[in-house]
């Protein structure tokens, strides 16, 4: 278990990086923070500024992982321990997909029929 402990946070890592290098190509490509014609998505200009943070996770979760299979406790299966890395990988690369494919919204002063 502690291979498959190490690939999952090694993944885990891996996603937050590139998501957030993703997200930084994106939004300045689509202008931001200099151009006012469009409504940054929160999630995009949250991700952005403090997505970083999410590099403790991975860690955080390998501790969680390695003190779980210690226990010995039934609750804590090694199942769940790496369906809940595996898990935590999705909605990081859901979150910084979703902030990538729509970081704005055009207002309506710019909107032609």
């Amino acid at each position: 278990m502690p291979r498959a402990v190490a690939y999952i946070a090694l993944v885990q890592l891996l996603l937050v990086i590139a998501g957030f290098v993703v997200l930084g190509i994106v939004l300045k490509v689509a202008g931001y923070p200099d151009f006012a014609g469009y409504h940054w998505n929160p999630l995009a200009v949250l991700l952005r500024k403090h997505g970083l943070w999410f590099l403790v996770a991975p860690v955080l979760w390998a501790l969680f992982a390695i003190a779980a299979e210690h226990l010995h406790h039934p609750f804590f299966s090694q199942r769940l321990v790496l369906f809940s890395g595996v898990a935590w990988a999705g909605i990081v690369t859901a979150l910084f997909f979703y902030a990538a494919v729509f970081p704005y919204t055009i207002s309506l002063i710019f909107h032609r029929p």
